[in-house]
């Protein structure tokens, strides 16, 4: 839904607000797997369009993955995901869109990262490929 309210340089000026560079950050869309997708529609029908469409930038540095979800206004904070915390961290590049799994504290969260070349989304496939060469900033 932030799509519809919020421009690519208003989450970049968040980034860098938050941060201090605009490196290290990538718009991701909420992904549930085929299973679960069937189970929410089937029980929530509505819930699940809205449910399919939430937004989020994950930002990524040495402490762990900070995630935000994006909405009507980009005024939410920042929760951080520590590595110490992160028991598995998948990565799944698709060619046209690359898949993120972590498993924190035993809830699994699941974020697709598309690479279309839209103003929101312009450089997501440079950040992406630049994250992935340096291990997403894990220092191990």
């Amino acid at each position: 839904m932030g799509l519809f309210f919020n421009s690519g340089n208003e989450v970049q000026d968040k980034i860098i607000k938050e941060f201090g560079k605009s490196e290290g950050y990538l718009v991701a869309e909420k992904y549930n797997k085929p299973a679960n997708s069937l189970i929410k529609f089937l029980l929530y029908q509505t819930g699940w369009i809205l449910d399919q469409c939430r937004q989020f930038i994950l930002y990524f540095n040495e402490k762990g993955v900070y995630v935000n979800e994006i909405s009507n206004s980009l005024n939410g904070t920042f929760r951080l995901m520590p590595w110490s915390e992160i028991e598995k961290f998948i990565v799944e590049d698709k060619g046209n869109k690359a898949r993120i799994s972590i498993i924190h504290l035993d809830k699994e969260f699941n974020y697709e990262i598309f690479y279309k070349k839209t103003n929101y989304l312009k450089g997501n496939r440079e950040r992406f490929m630049t994250l992935k060469n340096n291990n997403f900033n894990k220092i191990d």
